[in-house]
């Protein structure tokens, strides 16, 4: 056979290209994915380990998170390891996708030996991270599944027959909503395990919230009428219980901000007549927006001084705004009893997210173009009405905010 002829005749098998990189091309809402990128004869494939970064939170000449990353301290000796076992497959030459996924599945570059040591490990991760409210429901929930089985918990015990058991037995102690949230948290410490390599999806939570899926949107939209914010207007208070009123009033006010958003406000963020809200800070796409500050809210802050630059005092750390936040329902429900207030539509207490519910309501109720009611209350478009969509100018804005917080007509 001709040699020319011999040659054309033979499948010619190109060495697999294979490295770990971040897909620009697809965001998603929590960044850019960090994968593995196969390309073999002519086709190309991609794995996902659950792993994401943000742009200026990635070094793209070494493939490797940067210190900046809220994740770094697992994530780097993560990437490392995986990058170990590419360059064994590499060296190998092995092109099999199936075996590279097997063989890349738990690369990680530390062990935990229990469920209960993985869940302790994201609830330290979440404080470094200064997430103390997820830790302190990853702590409940994992140490109340530890007091049911009596001892530490083990992979193997997150089985759909454990599960069971103990859902069945929480409920004739607390309400479906209440274990509902705990099966939820359970879940979410199991799937960041799986995704982390240290367990393999056995699928034990398929079926377990039949019976205790609570639908409870209608429960939470709770909202006042105008004249129970007259009420709130009017009433003569002093100390504590006037400064509890006046920060609920400023929620409202301020298109139905969280407390939270309130109590922490700097006097920096109060400038010529505007007050500048972010929203979505913590999930890396904050969404920043102003409301023109209106001469009952302006009233409010201008009797307040506070220090280290914010506009109101008390102490500004985690525990200190969570015995503050318990202590604002309690005055609450005692200006709620004192005032008479119904809660719409079917009662209850007067709670933090109530100021929201009722500025959404009351916009509603006055035919505000939803897309003004959003930017009022900072609600982010998506990303289509974003590249089409400008924001309405400032005295449009303000005419709607108006509208809604005036109780001067109740038209």
């Amino acid at each position: 056979m001709p040699i020319f002829t011999y040659f054309c005749n033979q499948t010619v098998t190109k060495k697999m290209k294979i490295n770990i990189k971040v897909r620009y091309s697809r965001r998603l809402k929590k960044g850019y994915p960090v994968i593995v990128e196969m390309y073999h004869n002519g086709k190309r494939k991609y794995l996902s380990f659950g792993y994401f970064t943000k742009k200026n939170d990635w070094d793209n000449y070494k493939q490797l998170p940067l210190p900046s990353h809220p994740d770094y301290d697992y994530l780097l000796p993560t990437i490392i390891e995986i990058k170990k076992k590419l360059k064994t497959i590499r060296y190998n030459g092995i092109t099999d996708f199936q075996q590279i996924k097997v063989m890349l599945q738990g690369a990680t570059a530390t062990t935990v030996n229990s469920f209960s040591a993985f869940g302790d490990q994201l609830i330290a991760e979440q404080r470094k991270r200064k997430l103390y409210a997820n830790a302190r429901v990853y702590n409940t929930a994992l140490r109340n599944f530890e007091k049911y089985l009596d001892r530490k918990i083990t992979f193997n015990d997150i089985e759909y027959k454990n599960l069971l058991r103990y859902k069945d037995y929480k409920l004739t102690k607390v309400s479906p909503n209440t274990i509902h949230n705990y099966l939820r948290t359970i879940r979410a410490i199991y799937n960041e395990a799986v995704r982390r390599g240290y367990a393999i999806d056995t699928r034990p939570f398929k079926n377990i919230f039949t019976g205790i899926s609570v639908r409870n949107s209608m429960q939470r939209k709770k909202y006042l009428t105008k004249m129970d914010i007259i009420k709130l207007e009017n009433i003569e208070l002093q100390d504590v219980a006037a400064y509890m009123r006046d920060l609920f009033l400023l929620q409202f006010y301020f298109g139905g901000q969280d407390l939270k958003d309130i109590y922490f406000l700097k006097r920096s963020r109060y400038v010529n007549g505007r007050i500048y809200f972010e929203r979505g800070k913590l999930s890396g796409k904050g969404y920043a927006f102003d409301l023109r500050v209106f001469e009952k809210a302006r009233a409010i802050i201008e009797q307040y001084t506070a220090v280290d630059g914010y506009i109101f005092p008390g102490r500004k750390d985690f525990e200190g705004y969570r015995t503050f936040y318990r202590r604002y329902l309690r005055y609450l429900k005692r200006l709620q009893v004192k005032l008479d207030i119904n809660i719409q539509p079917f009662g209850g207490n007067l709670a933090a997210k109530v100021p929201r519910h009722t500025f959404a309501n009351i916009g509603k109720r006055l035919f505000i173009e939803e897309d003004i009611l959003r930017e009022l209350m900072g609600h982010e478009r998506n990303d289509i009405d974003n590249y089409y969509k400008d924001k309405y100018p400032a005295d449009v804005r303000d005419a709607a905010h108006w509208k809604i917080i005036d109780t001067t007509n109740l038209m």
